[in-house]
């Protein structure tokens, strides 16, 4: 998501869904972006199997997607984690299936956090993970051991679904 793709602020004020499949991408990074995704409610990413990561250089999750309430992730086999979500000030729902390789859902924010989601401020600071999450659903992982460390939060949440997801103990 570089400024190439989305250089027009017409479309990054105006694009409401942006659904993303069966492409052959192993990073996606969203870097030098002259400005926030305004309207973005809802990001699907489907069958994306080589997708390992998704990151932001030069902004932040929540800086970039400032109105982000529903993410949808599906058969994205070799993604490791969906940490750069935890920040979002709007999230409400995420619905994550078949992402079978992924061990850890949220990493901790004294390893992600920091950097990634809160420049400049302490890992303490930016421990207010998930500020709006009510609906988490996680369905078809066959590696998943954790969903994240004792200093992620979930202070909205009214629904955990966890369906298929044989290796998980916490």
């Amino acid at each position: 998501l570089t400024d190439g793709i989305f250089s027009s602020e017409i479309e990054r004020r105006t694009l409401y869904q942006l659904h993303i499949q069966d492409c052959s991408v192993e990073k996606i990074i969203a870097a030098d972006m002259p400005g926030p995704f305004e309207a973005l409610k809802v990001l699907a990413l489907f069958k994306l199997q080589d997708l390992k990561e998704i990151m932001c250089k030069g902004t932040t999750p929540q800086g970039l997607f400032p109105r982000l309430t529903h993410v949808d992730i599906l058969s994205c086999n070799k993604l490791q984690h969906l940490s750069w979500v935890m920040y979002l000030p709007c999230l409400q729902d995420l619905d994550v299936r078949e992402c079978h390789n992924m061990k850890q859902a949220f990493l901790s924010t004294e390893n992600y956090g920091e950097e990634m989601c809160w420049p400049g401020r302490s890992s303490r600071a930016s421990a207010n993970t998930f500020p709006c999450l009510m609906r988490l659903h996680f369905e078809g992982h066959r590696e998943l051991t954790s969903l994240c460390d004792s200093d992620v939060t979930f202070p909205s949440l009214e629904s955990l679904e966890i369906i298929s997801c044989p290796k998980l103990k916490k």
